[in-house]
């Protein structure tokens, strides 16, 4: 609690312990949206994400209302909507881990913090080691919750918190003792002898170490653990009181207004330094004398805050492949048929058309001018009324299939459609440019293909896709 508080108020820390990454919200509001990304349906993520939006946007909103609203998919986007974040799951599970995290955070507009720093490092670093397979991520996620902590280098001019078991041995220019003694259990259970009583059967037992056991059998059991108690508090004291080489700071409770008479043992911090005087505060020491710093040479640097970017706003990746582009020329590369060509291959039905264009993107099959431009082109295709009866679900679709004929000729239809309660089958071939007598003579041979193998029924239709689009069918 200490080391976050310092942290968030920008005052650098050292403490593996108190800077565990799993203890900041942005964080587990992050695990919890990959958890919903991994299973929509889970109600305890999207739980925690309703209520991370209510405490930092919809603070206007009604929380019981938002916490039925979660529980269906549509109810839950509405409170991501009324929240401005608009998310496509099914196009988030599609990118790499790292990627998919870096966009959640913008798309929640996460503040950037060290918390978010260090838990995208071991995000990146699992990513190169073990993959992007974000089920497994989370698995791992929750072995090593409690073991990631945000690294402050050593020579760094910082706060060092740590336990006084761990001080013992070091020095320090100034120290702090910040906790009250009373912060711990105030009673711990003791093993006592029991050979002597209830009938000599049960020879020890483990029993509660409160006051009442003044007045029992095990009232010297109960005395010496009092006291046991009392050094080893008096030990940690003295560890830490001597851990300071200029200055010395202990907070500690006021003292109460009735002093009991057993004060002075009971271990806590003021009842140590009532034994030193009974006036707080207690100053010893010149407190105007500055501190002369050493000057030393440290390998270190900071780094400013920055936004996170959108990587495709600033590069864009091109990749080239055999499959998708003729490598013999340049211009063969950049030849906007193949490309649509490609497009219209890996659709098999209508509602599939921009996912197939954002995964070719992805993939660097197209640079982002070519992506926008078949957005475009793709959806003027099928808001043409003799286009789409070729893309419903009443079809079973093949693209880019071989057909081998008995002269050793191999012949590649665009699409090949076969009618789920017919006979009917229908051979489209997709053509960029102008009318031509031969576009006729290829899509007459792949049909004749077809009934070689049998099929009675066969239709042709040739859609040429530039303006105007025109679909014939022979």
């Amino acid at each position: 609690m200490i080391a976050e508080s310092l942290s968030l108020n920008n005052i650098p820390v050292i403490s593996n312990e108190g800077l565990l990454i799993s203890k900041s919200d942005k964080v587990n509001v992050l695990i919890a949206i990959l958890q919903y990304l991994q299973n929509a349906g889970n109600d305890i993520s999207k739980t925690v994400i309703t209520d991370y939006l209510f405490s930092t946007i919809l603070k206007n909103k009604n929380l019981h209302a938002l916490n039925i609203n979660l529980k269906t998919d549509k109810g839950f986007m509405n409170i991501l909507n009324k929240a401005k974040i608009f998310i496509n799951p099914s196009k988030l599970l599609q990118e790499p881990l790292y990627e998919m995290v870096e966009q959640i955070i913008r798309e929640f507009n996460f503040k950037e913090d060290v918390y978010l720093c260090f838990f995208l490092d071991f995000v990146l670093a699992y990513s190169e080691k073990e993959g992007s397979s974000l089920t497994e991520f989370l698995i791992w996620w929750e072995e090593r919750k409690l073991k990631e902590a945000i690294v402050v280098p050593e020579g760094t001019d910082a706060v060092r918190i740590m336990t006084i078991h761990k001080s013992k041995g070091l020095a320090f220019d100034v120290v702090m003792i910040p906790f009250n003694w009373e912060d711990r259990k105030k009673v711990q259970d003791i093993w006592v002898d029991t050979s002597n009583h209830f009938n000599k059967v049960l020879p020890s037992a483990l029993i509660n170490g409160n006051k009442d056991l003044e007045t029992s059998y095990f009232k010297a059991e109960y005395l010496k653990e009092k006291e046991m108690s009392l050094l080893d508090s008096l030990n940690k004291l003295y560890v830490a009181m001597t851990r300071p080489k200029e200055r010395l700071y202990i907070f500690s409770k006021s003292l109460p207004d009735k002093i009991p008479n057993d004060f002075q043992k009971k271990g806590d911090l003021n009842s140590f330094l009532y034994a030193y005087d009974t006036h707080f505060p207690i100053i010893v020491g010149d407190a105007d004398m500055m501190h002369v710093s050493k000057v030393k040479n440290r390998n270190t640097f900071s780094i400013s805050k920055r936004n996170k970017l959108d990587w495709r706003e600033v590069i864009s990746l091109k990749h080239t492949a055999e499959e998708v582009w003729d490598i013999e020329t340049l211009n063969a590369k950049r030849d906007w048929g193949k490309l649509l060509h490609l497009a219209l291959s890996e659709i098999s039905y209508a509602e599939q058309k921009y996912e197939v264009i954002e995964k070719m993107y992805k993939a660097g099959r197209c640079v982002k001018e070519d992506y926008e431009k078949l957005k475009v082109s793709v959806k003027k295709l099928f808001s043409h009324p003799e286009v789409i009866p070729f893309f419903t679900d009443e079809w079973e679709v093949k693209t880019e299939k071989e057909i081998l004929m008995e002269n050793g000729r191999i012949y590649i239809p665009d699409r090949l459609l076969f009618s789920k309660k017919t006979d009917e089958v229908i051979v489209v071939d997709y053509k960029t440019g102008a009318k031509k007598e031969k576009d006729r003579i290829q899509i007459t041979e792949y049909a004749d293909a077809l009934k070689l193998m049998g099929r009675v029924d066969v239709k042709r239709a040739l859609i040429y896709t530039s303006d105007p689009i025109n679909v014939m069918l022979l």
